[in-house]
């Protein structure tokens, strides 16, 4: 004769006794999951309560809702974001890398102007309203005072980060950005508008900055004033891009700002420029712009900023030096000086940013001509043909190579 089996109570169902622990079973994406509770044979209706807490979980799981995990701190959320979202950028590849940003550097140094004032081990779910504008305050005390930019930029970080934490509770567990919180007023401290920096440089300034820098990095910093290419847009430069003839220089779309390309209009100082150094016949993958050592030239701002230095006479206290940017814009303004505002802005490249550009679209030759003209502010001499160098350039560029590539080699 079989042994009666005792039925098991309902109210015990996925729970049971090993060990006179009460364990439960529940079943999981298809595979049984077994985990003590903790609770003694006799404790079992705190075991029901915990067999009852994983299966409301197991249920969410299966909903795709999750419950926020454990709250990372601060460092740890700034690590994971720049780790998931803000990776190195390829910009010689170019195109649609996930997980990359072109502002990698700038994120990082936002992580290094807010570590400053904060410790990375508190946890990044006690930060509030209160803390952001502590934050705010403390940069604002430091020395030098950061410009309102700067101090923007740091915030748009954190609000970036706390965004992305917000949308993987069970990763980071957090649940709402302290951001959510703040008042108009208080966004006005946290996100002040950026100061509008711009400096023209004089025909003297620039004739006393070439004096000062290495010969190589002279035609460099004419080229960019002249052509109001950026810098990137110049040191990628080629000879496969460059037609003389057309008088016009090709920015591959990889290398421009906006990501599109454009072909820019060379005046007849540019032109006087280049040919002052072309090889008898370069190969289209041949920088343009070399250094000393024959090598294409990543940067100039290093000696740039030195000169700068020597020539720049602070106007009021507390004024920030003049930048190689603000060659681009002296080159625009003098360009705009002699034609319109639409001849300008095709010049800098520009996308088109109110209906009345819109129904203005200038001509290369348009362009071109208002560059020629512009050539007279920007250097302080009539380009009758080429402009001839200033100061001690000519004799300098004498004495360079033709093509120093090849006398490296």
């Amino acid at each position: 004769m079989m042994p009666e089996h005792r039925q098991r109570s309902k109210l015990n169902h996925h729970l049971y006794v090993r060990h006179g622990v009460w364990w439960t079973r529940i079943v999981r994406n298809g595979s049984d999951e077994r985990e003590s509770t903790g609770c003694p044979k006799s404790e079992v209706v705190a075991a029901r309560l915990i067999r009852d807490r994983r299966l409301g979980e197991a249920a969410e799981r299966r909903a795709g809702l999750e419950r926020p995990g454990r709250p990372l701190t601060l460092g740890e959320l700034i690590a994971a974001y720049l780790a998931d979202e803000s990776g190195h950028y390829d910009r010689e590849k170019g195109g649609e890398q996930p997980g990359t940003k072109r502002s990698w550097e700038a994120d990082r140094t936002a992580v290094k102007q807010i570590l400053r004032h904060v410790s990375p081990n508190i946890s990044a779910a006690t930060v509030d309203r209160e803390f952001l504008l502590d934050l705010a305050r403390k940069r604002e005390k430091e020395t030098p005072t950061p410009a309102g930019g700067t101090r923007r930029k740091t915030f748009a970080f954190l609000r970036r980060a706390f965004s992305w934490a917000t949308e993987r509770p069970k990763r980071t567990g957090i649940l709402r950005s302290p951001f959510a919180e703040l008042t108009r007023s208080d966004r006005a401290k946290l996100f002040p508008k950026a100061e509008k920096r711009a400096y023209l440089y004089s025909p003297a300034d620039l004739r006393a900055i070439y004096d000062r820098l290495p010969t190589y990095e002279v035609p460099f910093v004419r080229f960019a004033v002249h052509t109001g290419l950026r810098l990137r847009e110049i040191t990628t430069l080629t000879w496969g891009n460059v037609n003389l003839e057309q008088r016009t220089a090709h920015v591959e779309a990889r290398f421009a700002k906006n990501g599109r390309a454009r072909d820019v209009v060379l005046g007849e100082t540019a032109i006087s420029i280049l040919a002052g150094f072309r090889p008898a016949n370069p190969a289209a993958t041949d920088h343009v712009f070399l250094g000393r050592r024959g090598v294409p030239l990543r940067d100039v701002r290093g000696g740039f900023d030195q000169a700068v230095l020597e020539v720049w006479k602070p106007s009021r206290p507390g004024e920030r030096k003049p930048r190689f940017h603000d060659l681009r814009k002296t080159g625009a303004t003098r360009v705009e000086a002699v034609s319109s505002h639409a001849v300008a802005k095709a010049f800098l490249g520009h996308a088109d940013e109110n209906v009345t550009d819109t129904y203005i679209v200038p001509s290369l030759d348009a362009v071109r001509d208002a560059i020629n003209r512009a050539a007279r502010s920007i250097d302080g001499e009539t380009p009758a043909g080429a402009i001839p160098f200033p100061s001690n350039m000519a004799r300098q560029m004498a004495q360079q190579p033709e093509n120093p590539a090849a006398s490296a080699r």
